[in-house]
């Protein structure tokens, strides 16, 4: 999220508050976590209201702790509409939704799909990287999805990577070339740490 909005020039005003959401979206989400990563059955119905219903109730709890910044509060109640309308809590369309929900909606998704569940590996980057370009104009916002995959790049920042030499590697950062992350070796070619 704060790459594309550094990317986008956005002001550190609007930043702060996105960057806020972004740590509190899933506030309401914190009780059922735990339960709803461990389940292997598909979620019922009663499951699946309390995840619609999560962005409305972390706005309420962010209020009843003091928190005042609208477009903090706007941008958590936003971050799972989709441009089609299918998301939720109010099914918003377009330009309904503000731009930085949209944003944070790119990083959440991402994060989901990279990160794996009892009922699911994880899904590769690369494939992550094909199903949001595919979602792009559609659920997700053509421009900002295409920014979001340029910014994150072939090899992101916590991605293992095998080099050349066969050593396993993580990448740590990026460089001006990229297909050239900045990496770090974890495993010799014999399979042993370094």
């Amino acid at each position: 999220t704060e790459l594309i909005l550094r990317k986008l020039k956005v002001s550190q005003e609007v930043r702060l508050s996105t960057l806020s959401a972004a740590l509190t979206a899933n506030l309401a989400m914190n009780p059922y976590q735990e339960r709803l990563h461990n389940q292997k059955s598909p979620l019922t119905s009663q499951q699946r209201e309390v995840i619609n219903r999560h962005p409305i109730q972390a706005k309420q709890k962010l209020e009843a702790l003091g928190i005042d910044d609208k477009l903090w509060l706007e941008i958590v109640l936003q971050h799972h509409e989709k441009l089609d309308g299918s998301g939720y809590p109010n099914q918003l369309k377009h330009q309904e939704i503000r731009r930085e929900a949209r944003i944070l909606a790119l990083a959440d998704i991402y994060s989901a799909m990279v990160t794996s569940r009892p009922y699911r590996q994880n899904i590769q980057h690369k494939e992550t990287m094909r199903q949001l370009f595919m979602q792009r104009g559609g659920k997700l916002d053509e421009k900002l999805t295409l920014l979001f995959l340029s910014e994150l790049g072939i090899y992101p920042p916590g991605i293992f990577v095998r080099l050349n030499n066969r050593e396993l590697a993580v990448v740590i950062g990026r460089t001006p070339e990229h297909k050239a992350p900045l990496v770090a070796s974890i495993i010799k070619p014999d399979g042993q740490f370094f």
